[in-house]
């Protein structure tokens, strides 16, 4: 039994907000809190109506913010509970308040680089209460046996059994949502029909659940509607065979057949994004005065037997949607939480049928020296059923993520043959051979090998070598996952204004990026006339999210790869008092088509700014798409397929030195043992399509050129003491940006000249565990600490690399901390 509490983001220190870190001319480095994305604010969407009376020059003023308790009268906008940035305070201590700040650009905009440095205002507290490190509840239970039969060669049954369920709750950061309310609404007659103008117009009155100027869309932030995902998985296992000799000669033989089956079962409640539609698009006023939204004349339109449930109109002003819940943010009333919630649900189950059968044994003798073989067959079929919910195929859930995916299914037989060959051509020279044919049914045909040479001119040293091919055909989420809709920030998008405004214009990638937008379709200007164009519309007037899909992808190539390995070991022969073996090896591998799920934002990044491709000549370019034509301003990245493809190549070389030392101290009765393993990485490259594109990764993040373990154990009786050191090397990732001025210092950012770049390197870091075991004949009890010193993981800038609130992940990082443990085993 495994039990994991949960970490949360805010629990450690190191990813308590979401930051910019900065490195300076003069080394030093300064961490600065920024903001996240707003909340619990409204966004007017007809801030360019002319006839608004607010200050259509100054594009904060398309936000108003809830400020609880503020009366009519209080209001800068005469609405009771909103205001705009003016009237929220001074931002807090030691930062830039932008929104009171003077109009330090000159150009008449005095607030539109506001952002308020508030929780309330932003989803920093959102991102503090989501996962770090998920709960996770274990059990497993294992089971063996065989029963000896001796019908004619030492015959043997035997079986296996393996249970094991996992249940793991999930928390995100709860997503906000920014429904578009309507200024106007149409009004319905005594029949229910709409009222139309002499021209067939609905005749529109003033939406009374919409206080502003204009249509709005509120973004907040929901306790109703949070990020939790309940997952159930479940994996039985059971394997059965029978084992012997064959005659009297040294061959043994062995069947078996084995059964897993996989079961996941995920449920997270959602927004219901037809409902959301009614409750918000639909609302009209009938001849009562009353506000409804349910489907006119649903018995004519629907049929008669079908009921829909009655609509409620949503007030998106009402302050319990933004101060309402447990946790300080808003709720649903108890009718419209029924209305517009519920549980999206998925169901996946994965099989796998083997029988297998094999044979081992001396073939002959040759030159006195016997030659060893062993040969054999497997037949494994793999069938995978993931079924979701209606809003999940059809993608119902209202959010940047619909969490659309169609239902997977598919299967696949592999048929392989093998041999092996052992065949001591001297007393000290060995030679080893390994073939496998495999028949997958959906990629045909391979052949593999390996082979090894090992010579031994000493006692003590041995010299081998070995080569070898390897092919796996791609698996059953690979080939057959169902198409996925999914949606990234259009903040990822390289062409809106923000982003370009961003650009250091001196930067040959600066120019890149902006011509690459250009030949895109992206209009841009030349606002300081330098011949350069420098600015766009694209995104002023807010970005939306840019929709993905992702799916198997039934044309997909094989991985095949090539490797070849060189080693020494040597065991030092000169005394009895201690064990020292030493192993250095030489190891390469080149992988050929290998299958990736690449990410939207890695997409956007090779088609934009690969200066190997210009003009979009990238092949990843076909992988995005913008719709071209009609207003600029929201002209965003409307597609990128992130299915799986083949990447041309991948190279890894390096070299290992493995260590292990034995000796007793016996004055304490006390026995030693002490291994080492260090890795010297010398290359780590992949070629997406052609030579141009090879990129060098060693030395980046994730990647480091060092990596070290040790490993020490003092056993002494029945006690044992263990202390395991490791090691990851430093890290700087390719083409770090060109100093430039910071505009998050705590100061005047257009005059203070400082000049800094995004922190996108890493420490080399030390990790110490260790631990107590007790050991009696049928069970054995540890306890110990893991990350002894407590070391965190290093932070870099959120714009650089892997991170969770800037702390690194998916890089072998420790995200626990001091962790204390304790186990029990016991065998029967």
């Amino acid at each position: 039994m495994f039990d994991r509490s949960r970490v949360l983001t805010g629990d450690r220190d190191f990813s308590r907000s979401y930051r910019s870190i900065e490195v300076f001319d003069d080394g030093s480095i300064q961490t600065i809190d920024r903001d996240g994305f707003f909340d619990n604010v409204i966004l007017s969407l007809d801030f360019t109506d002319p006839s608004l009376s607010f200050d259509q020059d100054d594009a904060s003023e398309i936000f108003f913010f809830f400020v609880p308790g503020m009366s009519a009268a209080q209001s800068d906008l005469g609405i009771a509970n909103w205001g705009s940035y003016a009237q929220i305070g001074p931002a807090p201590s030691g930062l830039y308040d932008y929104g009171s700040g003077p109009d330090v650009q000159n150009d008449g905009q005095r607030g539109s680089t506001n952002f308020p440095y508030f929780d309330f205002y932003n989803d920093q507290d959102e991102r503090r209460a989501a996962d770090l490190v998920g709960e996770i509840e274990r059990i497993s239970a294992v089971t063996t046996g065989k029963v000896q039969l001796d019908w004619w060669r030492n015959e043997e049954v035997f079986f296996e059994a393996y249970y094991l369920n996992s249940r793991l709750k999930s928390i995100a950061a709860t997503e906000q949502i920014f429904p578009d309310v309507p200024g106007m609404i149409p009004q319905e007659d005594a029949n229910g029909n709409i009222i139309v103008d002499g021209t067939g117009a609905p005749v529109l009155i003033d939406n009374p659940l919409n206080p502003f100027p204009g249509d709005m869309a509120p973004i907040i932030t929901l306790e109703s509607v949070p990020q939790i995902r309940d997952v159930e998985r479940e994996q039985f296992r059971f394997v059965t065979g029978l084992r012997g000799d064959i005659g009297d000669s040294s061959w043994t033989w062995e069947g078996y057949y084995s059964y897993d089956r996989g079961i996941g079962f995920q449920a997270q409640k959602i927004l219901f994004e037809p409902h959301l539609v009614q409750a918000t698009q639909m609302v009209r006023m009938n001849a009562s005065g009353d506000l409804v939204c349910d489907i006119p004349n649903p018995t004519i339109q629907l049929g008669a037997f079908d009921t829909q449930q009655t609509c409620v109109p949503i007030d998106w002003t009402n302050p319990n949607l933004y101060v309402g819940g447990k946790t300080g943010e808003g709720v649903f009333s108890k009718d419209e939480e029924r209305y517009l919630t519920g549980n999206r649900t998925n169901r996946t189950v994965v099989e796998q049928t083997m029988w297998n059968a094999f044979a081992t044994g001396d073939l002959f003798d040759w030159n006195g020296r016997t030659i060893g073989a062993a040969i054999g067959a497997e037949f494994r079929q793999d069938r995978i059923t993931s079924q979701n919910d209606i809003t999940g195929v059809l993608g119902l859930n209202a959010a940047e993520n619909p969490l659309q995916e169609g239902e997977t299914i598919g299967e696949r037989e592999i048929v392989e043959a093998f041999g092996e060959i052992s065949i001591p051509i001297l007393d000290n020279l060995n030679f080893d051979a390994a073939a496998r044919f495999t028949d997958e049914e959906n990629f045909g045909q391979e052949t593999t090998w390996r082979a090894r040479v090992a010579y031994a001119p000493l006692d003590y040293l041995v010299l081998s070598a070995s080569a070898g091919t390897s092919f796996r055909a791609p698996n059953l989420r690979e080939q057959f996952l169902a198409d996925q809709g999914g949606g990234i920030s259009g903040s990822n998008d390289p062409c809106i204004n923000v982003n370009i405004q961003a650009l250091d214009m001196s930067d040959p990638l600066s120019q890149l990026i902006i011509q690459n937008c250009i030949a895109d379709g992206v209009v841009f200007t030349d606002s300081n006339n330098d011949g350069q164009p420098d600015t766009t519309v694209l995104g002023t007037q807010g970005v939306t999210t840019i929709p993905t899909s992702t799916g198997g992808n039934n044309t997909l190539e094989a991985e095949t790869s090539d490797s070849y390995t060189a080693t020494i070991q040597f065991s030092q022969p000169w005394t009895s008092e201690f064990d020292l073996d030493l192993a250095l090896s030489y190891w390469s591998i080149e992988i050929t088509n290998t299958v990736e799920e690449p990410t939207a934002d890695f997409i956007i990044e090779q088609c934009y700014q690969n200066q190997d491709f210009p003009n979009l000549s990238s092949g990843f370019c076909d992988l995005v798409g913008r719709p071209g034509g009609g207003n600029q301003a929201s002209n965003i990245l409307n597609f990128v397929d992130v299915s799986f493809i083949n990447i041309g190549e991948q190279t890894a070389k390096g070299i290992d030195l493995n260590t292990r030392m034995l000796w007793t101290i016996d004055r304490l009765g006390t026995d030693v043992a002490w291994s080492t393993a260090t890795t010297k990485q010398l290359e780590q490259e992949v070629q997406i399509f052609g030579p141009d594109d090879r990129d060098d990764n060693l030395g980046e993040i994730g990647t480091p050129e060092y990596k070290f373990t040790s490993t020490l154990s003092l056993l002494r009786g029945d006690w044992e003491v263990l202390m395991q050191n490791r090691y990851y090397g430093k890290g700087q990732q390719d083409d770090s940006e060109l100093p430039r001025g910071n505009p998050f210092l705590p100061s005047n950012p257009f005059q203070s000249g400082a000049q800094s770049r995004d922190v996108d390197f890493v420490d080399g870091v030390w990790y110490t565990d260790l631990s107590l075991t007790y050991r009696l004949e049928n069970w054995a009890i540890s306890a110990g600490v893991n990350n002894l010193l407590d070391e965190s993981p290093p932070l870099i800038d959120v714009t650089e690399g892997p991170n969770r609130n800037n702390a690194v992940s998916s890089s072998g990082y420790d995200f626990f901390g001091r962790t204390v443990f304790a186990t029990v085993s016991a065998g029967f």
